[in-house]
């Protein structure tokens, strides 16, 4: 974490090839997995580099179904989301290969809306927020799927900060919803 902080958003290559072998040794704990892949995102915060991605994508492919359950398998999404960050459409072939490739739907589709919430952080744009309130209004009664309306609902406000009307019609749907 220490090199991710001091080095964030430099997107230097060296350290990448430090800390990928973290994330792929499959002898390593899903926490510290996980805490990897937040410093390669937040390293390479912004610049879609592809090594970065296949290698935070491949721990998640190789991971069984139970494994993918834990709690800081969600850190994963962040840091994929991190790589995309302010990006917009060029996370969505990432997107796409993601939904195609992970086994676990549930999951899957979590990591693609982190994805894509980060991509759109800061745009304002209107159909993403739509997207992120519609999930907000489904009702959940399992837990594993409950997680993706907090995402949708820190999703809103990432979208939404930097407009301020959006910001305000974000706001009063909310209160509508609650």
């Amino acid at each position: 974490m220490g090199l991710s902080i001091a080095y964030a958003g430099t997107a230097r290559p060296d350290l990448l090839d430090s800390i990928s072998p973290i994330i792929v040794d499959s002898e390593n704990s899903t926490e510290l997995q996980a805490i990897a892949s937040l410093a390669i995102g937040m390293i390479f915060c912004g610049s879609c580099d592809q090594d970065a991605a296949e290698s935070i994508t491949q721990i998640l492919l190789e991971k069984e179904e139970k494994d993918l359950e834990h709690p800081f398998t969600r850190i994963f999404a962040l840091g994929l989301g991190l790589l995309f960050l302010g990006k917009q459409n060029v996370v969505d072939t990432s997107v796409e290969v993601i939904k195609s490739m992970l086994p676990n739907k549930n999951m899957a589709e979590f990591v693609c809306l982190v994805m894509e919430t980060c991509a759109y952080a800061g745009s304002g744009n209107v159909l993403q927020i739509q997207k992120l309130l519609h999930i907000c209004a489904e009702h959940k009664t399992d837990e594993k799927e409950s997680i993706h309306q907090i995402a949708a609902v820190l999703g809103i406000s990432l979208v939404a900060f930097s407009e301020e009307i959006g910001e305000e019609m974000a706001l009063r749907t909310m209160n509508h919803l609650l």
